[in-house]
């Protein structure tokens, strides 16, 4: 029996398609009653196309677009009901949930058998398949297109038994042969008869032979079973001619057990070159993984011409199989899911998908591997006619975003389904009125003004042509579990436009991300600029803004003062403070006591006058750009004898670098974590002792220990002998003590571990621990870290006797921080605080934190060293250091009076900032900040559907579709939404429910 909620109409619904029309609509439904909701748990959905008689037609003749105004094809989706055993009807066309039986109240649908999984049509839209779990009736149930508006007893539906459980359903055709018959069957050699039996039933008949789309044979169903690792093939036509009522058991016409071992061999990826360390003698990774002892889980499929693509819950390969002879599947060499992050992992595949070809004759398998941590994610695979790499392809940048693994689409939320989509929004000719598709934004400023390829150029105030909207090329979509659909760049037809004007001919990417642009172009401006010209691209900050097989970008990525922040910028120059009072940085005597925090060119200077041209330091300060270029009207000033404020500069190479907005923080000294609750100073031979803390991951918080400085000091700064061993020892971070030393009354002062301390003399050594300035015999430098513990040795003169009195004024748990020695700390809100320091199993057993060498780490920056003044090369005449004098201490950092250079190893050039830093004319201090904020960060294009339902988490979505016919997105939602669409071609990506 139905529940009284399914019975209900779903009023909601109702006055949404009375009032908006159809589904390509947008309206917004102020009412304040909950809407009754007609479907239930929807699970899988599929579209056919219907005429006027209620027979089915091929898909592309609806909507009939030759005479729409009297045309009466209409688009049905037929959703599957995993909790009632049903399947919903929905008219996409007039819009709204189709009662089928309306003698009974309420909503009435379509019988199936218990638990249904998937649901498939023909090409001709004659009839669907669904595949049904129900425990002992496992099977396929048949729906005529005849009948899906009439039909309410489930025996009124032909229906065949099968082995076990189906997963996915796909129908493919088998040709007809050479002399132009049609075969019955795939075990029989007679032709075909005319007249099927259930062609010739009086009511719900049903023929699926005569279809020609997409080419003339006959209909073959492809089943997957998990749980026997299988593929079956069955007759169609076959399964609608069962007699009805019947339950009896499916003939299977081919029978395909599934391989689930990996080659022998191991597998090979090939690497970027960006991901190629110099110590490396090859471009390939190889993953020796286990070949044997899987048994395959066939989950999903994906057909491309006569190549079916089956993804394996149970074992790691992507199955490639010759369907040209569905009746006789071939199974070829599979797929390699595999893992960079983790080479160890077994990765298996959820869902696939399979993208058309490109414009340049490309195809790409897109894969979710839900087994992912910490959210299932998507891996890409080249399935090319020429591809030859089985394991997932790796894409160059990832040094650029070490926060995604190279050889992985990662997102906040798992991914649930994907699909492509080639999508476009033809400009109509003038002359012809026709609209050519697929044509390409041309950028050459060389190129005739009637060009079509021109029309598609961003206007000046960047609402229409090249941008982030209309979709032009070919795209992949993600959808989450939180209801969002990522948007993913394939082939953007746009790509060309969407770019920085200027040029970098050179093959060395610039700070842009541009290189090898053409060597006779100046800029991407048309003729006669200055008098009636304009760019020709969107003039956008970086060559990175359309990225394959990465998120698109969801604006338009610039900084103008009619368009807003959209690109990286400060909100305001950095300032400088201590404990919440602001420090001055200005030039005057106060001022240049403070250190300061300074831009720094992109490339070397040549002109002795100042920088010009494209090497030069910039920054947008919200809309405003300011550069370091001579001729530029907001000057920059680099130097430290002039400037009178703080800046940096944002890299532009890669956008998804930066955080939508950030809050960064550069500390002296600066915590690397927060304050640790359970430490405990443990003897240790002489001056040592260990700071042992198994909650710590101290490798992961990015010590560096005294030995891990030893060998950043050679590899950075080029250090030896005496040098290294100072510059080690002046910049390892040390353990700071917060703890206050037991009470006076405390029972241990009176216990024999306190023989050699007392309450008075602890507390006046180590002082109290509720002040902002903790007291120097506090700090304790790490010589040696491990991911639970670190040998740590006071800093000060009297090393022994500070250890001894440590050990002893702290005799339980301690509270503490580690900070960093005489370096400075950056910190994000938003992107944390990168380090270079991983944890490495060394020969005794333990995790030593080492140096991390990968090469994807490489701008992972998150310390920064002073810069002090080298007096001994100033000039007689020249100006004098406006930054503190060198110390003896100082073995690294000292530089001329001006600028640093740009190539200089103390130049910060992280991810998200490149700057310097110089000491002002006292020293810094700990805790001295210089503080500031990111604004115009990446932000994805992600399309919404569903409203507050989905916003406020009340959705479960479980399938995406694609409706080339209606530029639309199909959704289900498993949870309170149903079936819902969303508009691809409109700018914002609209969305309607029908539930």
């Amino acid at each position: 029996m139905k529940s009284l909620l399914h019975n209900l109409p779903m009023f909601r619904l109702v006055l949404a398609t009375l009032a908006c029309g159809a589904v390509n609509l947008s309206c917004t439904d102020n009412a304040a009653d909950v809407p009754l909701r007609s479907l239930q748990a929807a699970g899988a959905v599929s579209f056919l196309c219907v005429g006027p008689d209620g027979a089915g037609r091929e898909m592309r003749e609806c909507p009939d677009r030759t005479s729409p105004s009297i045309s009466q094809n209409r688009i049905f989706g037929l959703v599957t009901q995993t909790l009632t055993g049903e399947v919903a009807v929905i008219d996409v066309t007039r819009g709204g949930v189709v009662d089928v039986n309306p003698s009974v109240p309420g909503f009435s649908f379509l019988p199936v058998g218990a638990s249904p999984t998937d649901i498939v049509s023909t090409p001709d839209g004659r009839a669907s398949f669904v595949g049904v779990a129900e425990p002992g009736r496992e099977g396929i149930y048949s729906l005529p297109t005849t009948c899906i508006g009439a039909a309410t007893d489930v025996s009124q539906f032909p229906a065949c038994a099968l082995p076990s459980r189906p997963s996915k359903l796909l129908i493919v055709t088998e040709p007809a042969r050479p002399d132009g018959s049609i075969r019955r069957s795939c075990l029989s050699t007679e032709a075909q008869p005319a007249t099927p039996v259930a062609a010739s039933r009086q009511a719900c008949s049903a023929d699926v032979t005569q279809g020609t789309y997409p080419f003339a044979g006959r209909r073959k169903l492809l089943v997957l079973l998990p749980e026997q690792g299988a593929m079956a093939v069955l007759d169609a036509q076959a399964v609608l001619d069962r007699e009805l009522g019947s339950y009896s058991p499916c003939e299977i016409e081919a029978w395909v057990p599934l391989k689930a071992e990996r080659p022998a061999g191991g597998a090979e990826q090939t690497l970027p070159a960006d991901l190629v360390s110099a110590t490396q003698t090859s471009t390939v990774r190889r993953y020796e993984l286990p070949g044997t002892g899987f048994v395959s889980r066939p989950s999903d499929a994906a057909l491309v011409d006569t190549t079916l693509y089956v993804a394996d819950r149970g074992a790691p390969v992507i199955h490639r199989l010759d369907v040209s002879d569905p009746c006789n599947p071939v199974e070829q060499s599979p797929l390699l899911p595999t893992s960079m992050r983790r080479p160890e992992r077994v990765v298996t595949t959820a869902k696939i998908a399979v993208s058309p070809l490109t414009a340049n004759l490309e195809r790409f398998l897109y894969a979710i591997d839900d087994q992912d941590e910490p959210a299932a994610s998507v891996m890409v695979f080249d399935v090319s006619a020429k591809a030859t790499q089985v394991t997932p392809l790796v894409r160059p940048g990832a040094p650029r975003m070490p926060l995604e693994d190279a050889d992985r689409i990662s997102f906040t939320a798992p991914a649930t389904d994907i699909v492509f989509a080639n999508h476009d929004v033809p400009i109509t000719d003038e002359d012809t009125s026709i609209g050519v598709w697929g044509t390409r934004c041309d950028p050459n400023p060389d190129l005739s003004q009637q060009s079509a390829a021109v029309k598609y150029r961003p206007s000046s105030n960047l609402r229409s042509g090249a941008g982030p909207t209309p979709l032009r090329g070919t795209f992949g979509f993600v959808l989450l579990s939180t209801g969002q659909v990522a948007v993913l760049d394939v082939d953007d037809a746009d790509a060309a436009c969407r770019r920085p004007f200027e040029t970098e001919k050179s093959a060395v990417e610039n700070f842009r991300g541009c290189k090898n642009d053409p060597a006779d172009l100046p800029d991407y401006l048309t003729q006669n600029f200055a008098a009636d010209g304009a760019f020709t691209v969107t003039n956008e900050v970086s060559c990175h803004v359309v990225e394959r097989h990465r998120v698109r970008s969801a604006q338009t990525i610039v900084n103008r003062s009619d368009v807003g922040v959209r690109a990286p910028a400060l909100n305001q120059f950095p300032v400088l403070s201590r404990f919440g009072t602001r420090l001055s940085n200005n030039q005057t005597e106060q001022g240049r006591q403070h250190p300061r925090l300074l831009p720094v060119d992109l490339a070397p200077g040549t002109d002795p006058n100042g920088c010009v041209g494209g090497a030069c330091a910039q920054v947008f300060v919200n809309t405003t750009l300011l550069s370091s270029d001579r001729n530029a009207a907001n000057l920059l000033d680099l130097n430290p004898n002039t400037a009178e404020r703080n800046a940096l500069t944002l890299p532009f190479n890669q956008p998804r670098s930066f955080p939508y907005s950030d809050n960064v923080s550069l500390a002296f000294e600066g915590a690397l974590a927060a304050r640790g609750t359970t430490g405990r100073l443990n003897q240790a031979p002489g001056s040592l002792r260990i700071m042992r803390d198994e909650n710590a991951l101290f490798c992961d918080q990015g010590v560096q220990s005294q030995a891990l400085l030893t060998e950043l000091g050679a590899e950075k700064f080029g250090l030896k002998g005496n040098a290294l061993a100072a510059f080690a020892v002046r910049h390892a971070d040390y353990v700071q003590l917060t703890s206050e030393v037991p009470s006076a009354v405390d029972p241990y002062w009176q216990s024999a571990a306190a023989d050699s301390c007392s309450y008075n003399m602890c507390r006046e050594y180590f002082g109290a621990a509720n002040s902002q300035d903790l007291e120097p015999t506090r700090d304790f430098r790490v010589e040696q870290a491990y991911q639970d513990e670190l040998s740590v040795v006071a800093r000060g003169a009297d090393a022994a006797g500070a250890s001894a009195m440590a050990t002893c004024c702290f005799p339980g748990l301690v509270s503490y921080v580690v900070r960093g020695g005489n370096q400075w700390v950056l910190t994000g809100s938003s992107s944390g605080q990168r380090h270079r320091v991983k944890a490495e199993r060394s020969n005794d057993g333990k995790f030593v934190c080492a140096l991390d060498h990968d090469p994807s780490k490489v701008f992972f920056e998150g310390r920064a060293f002073e810069i002090s003044c080298d007096a001994s090369a100033m000039s007689a005449s020249g100006p004098g250091c406006a930054v503190g004098a060198a110390q003896p201490e100082d073995v690294v950092c000292r530089s001329a009076p001006g600028p640093v250079p740009a190539d200089s190893p103390c130049v910060f050039n992280g991810l998200t900032a490149r700057f310097a830093v110089y000491r002002g004319g006292e020293k810094s201090t700990r805790d001295m900040l210089f503080s500031w904020r990111t604004i115009g960060g990446f932000s994805p294009m992600l399309l919404n559907f569903g409203g507050l339902e989905a916003s406020s988490g009340r959705v479960s979505p479980v399938a995406l579709e694609h409706l080339p016919e209606l530029g639309q997105l199909g959704i289900v939602d498993g949870s309170t939404l149903g079936l819902s669409f969303i508009d691809l071609v409109t700018p914002v990506g609209r969305s309607v429910s029908f539930y």
